[in-house]
């Protein structure tokens, strides 16, 4: 029997198995999610995630529940060092974290992120200020682009308050030298670039690590640039 005109063979068998390994890396992808093994702001429904990091001038530690698939609730609290301008300061408070957008491409999956949420500022004694206290708002807008090997990441986090304005504004793109998988740990190499206004504006550059796994998440580099020259920055994330 005569082929059609146009017709070419195996073409449904070719399109299906584009479409499963296309569901399968996507499946991959989520999987990877659900361990907290990537440095997003992704929270699984149902999920507790603990998150502890320290720069040269800030730690913050946060500890995040999965309401739902697009909705994450989270307790934060971030402790800056003292400065000529400000005595040590405190803020703390209650975050919503909302997928605002995710798309899935053939070979990975991107994010649109809106966080904040109201906080209490409190700087302690200085020699210009006495011990004051008000409540703020902090926000953050995010976006990554994540595949099993790579992983790109941008965010703007601004803290607004009678006391004290703070807002950073960070990039990230790290590459693995192997494809991650759900059961093994995985290593990534990448850079940072960082702007940070506070009193002034410092602009920085850190080649990091991340090492992955199913539970953990260690993120640590070393400032190259700017201020913080010569200083680390770490972040621990653990999935309970």
């Amino acid at each position: 029997m005569k082929a059609e005109k146009g017709y070419r063979p195996y073409t449904k068998e070719i399109k299906l198995s584009f479409m499963s390994k296309r569901v399968s890396r996507i499946a991959l992808l989520l999987a990877i999610f659900s361990g907290g093994m990537w440095g997003n702001d992704f929270v699984p429904k149902g999920a507790k995630i603990g998150m502890v990091s320290q720069d040269p001038h800030m730690r913050r530690y946060d500890f995040a529940y999965g309401y739902s698939s697009t909705l994450a609730l989270r307790a934060s609290r971030v402790e800056w060092e003292e400065t000529s301008y400000h005595g040590p300061l405190v803020a703390q408070g209650l975050q919503a974290s909302y997928v605002l957008h995710r798309h899935y491409t053939d070979d990975g999956i991107l994010n649109v992120y809106l966080i904040g949420g109201p906080v209490q500022v409190h700087e302690k004694p200085h020699r210009i200020h006495p011990e004051r206290k008000t409540l703020g708002f902090e926000g953050t807008v995010s976006a990554d682009y994540e595949t099993t090997q790579v992983y790109y990441r941008g965010t703007l986090e601004r803290l607004e308050s009678s006391i004290s304005t703070h807002q950073i504004a960070t990039v990230q793109a790290l590459y693995a030298p192997w494809e991650s998988t759900y059961n093994r740990p995985t290593f990534w190499l990448g850079v940072q670039g960082r702007s940070e206004k506070r009193h002034h504006e410092e602009r920085s550059l850190a080649p990091m690590i991340r090492s992955v796994s199913k539970r953990w998440w260690i993120d640590a580099g070393v400032f190259v640039t700017g201020e913080s020259r010569g200083k680390m920055f770490v972040s621990v994330m653990y999935l309970f």
